[in-house]
């Protein structure tokens, strides 16, 4: 097993991947509704 390393979304696994794109997503809806206000 390889060292668990987080840097960049190809390392990641799926389950990961998936959690760290939903977390990208989340934090571009949450700048874009702070702008807009």
């Amino acid at each position: 097993m390889r060292p668990k390393k987080i840097s960049t979304p190809n390392e990641l696994s799926d389950r990961d991947r998936d959690r760290w794109e939903r977390h990208k997503q989340s934090n571009r809806d949450r700048e874009t509704e702070t702008r807009r206000t």
